[in-house]
């Protein structure tokens, strides 16, 4: 049997703005997401085609290379190993064997 204080603490559980009887509210993120989702697409897919124009232009060449080849294959042909060329250089490791795996 229920006692009056059970009910109003039951009655308290579906009191408040996130109770909803209606299950309206149960696609709203769903549907934010899946605005977003196609939001992000479109933003790609322009600057995709931006990038295609600039480079049939010849104006965008893509990201610089950062890693001086000459530099690591001299170190290496000096003596020194991986572990010390990329702690000169301020690289990784991997990034030394395929730098010379490249060359």
């Amino acid at each position: 049997m229920l006692s009056d204080r059970d009910l109003s603490l039951s009655g308290s559980l579906f009191i408040g703005p996130a109770d909803c009887l209606c299950s309206a509210h149960n696609y709203d993120l769903p549907i934010l997401g899946m605005v977003a989702e196609t939001e992000r697409k479109f933003i790609r897919e322009r600057q995709q085609a931006g990038i295609e124009t600039a480079k049939a232009k010849g104006i965008y060449r893509g990201r610089k290379p950062f890693i001086p080849v000459g530099r690591v294959r001299e170190m290496r042909d000096a003596g020194h190993g991986p572990t010390a060329i990329a702690k000169a250089l301020g690289i990784s490791r991997m990034r030394v064997h395929r730098t010379l795996a490249e060359a």
